[in-house]
């Protein structure tokens, strides 16, 4: 993955901020510098021989990418911790931890 590349801004496009709430324009950041950590960590994770996120794309709500050592996971609806959320921290932990 390059790394000179940043990640795409998916559901969150900050093209236009007028239009767009302070909040909505704060969340917006927010996910987009998460997605952006775990995509530049791939190479440090490249250098143990290990898998990172493996896409500089943001991933879409629902549909968490879980398959390296970096695991994205962002699910549409409010602000909550969800059955869903435990369902994928589990899922991840149970592929590095047996």
């Amino acid at each position: 993955t390059p790394s000179n590349q940043t990640p795409s801004r998916g559901s969150c496009p900050l093209t236009n901020l007028k239009a767009m709430s302070p909040f909505k324009i704060l969340l917006c950041t927010l996910l987009l510098s998460n997605a952006l950590a775990a995509a530049h960590a791939e190479p440090v994770y490249n250098l143990f021989g290990l898998k990172g996120l493996a896409t500089m794309e943001m991933p879409a709500p629902d549909r968490p990418i879980l398959s390296g050592h970096v695991g994205y996971h962002i699910r549409s609806g409010k602000h909550d911790l969800t059955d869903y959320d435990w369902d994928q921290y589990l899922n991840f932990g149970d592929k590095h931890l047996k």
